[in-house]
């Protein structure tokens, strides 16, 4: 599998270079570059369960389903960005 990444990256790189680009990602992250990217969006998520009761209390249900809304919008960049790195 290891031979197959160079192969692809150059397909890739081939691939833009016909459509007048030049590569400017870089490939070189780590597996604890990736994990750390990783669980830090993970945890926002679960960070979300400790505060639940928290928000029920304090705006209710309407702030609560605003607030979702607001999040994700503000969220989904993050997981582009996230999905183009891999």
């Amino acid at each position: 599998m290891e031979q197959q990444k160079p192969d692809v990256r150059a397909r890739d790189e081939d691939k833009l270079a016909e459509l007048g680009y030049k590569q400017d990602l870089n490939r070189d992250w780590s597996m604890l570059h990736n994990f750390g990217v990783s669980f830090s969006i993970i945890s926002v998520i679960t960070g979300l369960t400790t505060l639940f009761q928290y928000g029920l209390n304090t705006g209710g249900p309407g702030v609560m389903s605003v607030g979702w809304i607001v999040v994700s919008f503000f969220s989904a960049p993050t997981y582009n960005f996230k999905t183009d790195l891999n």
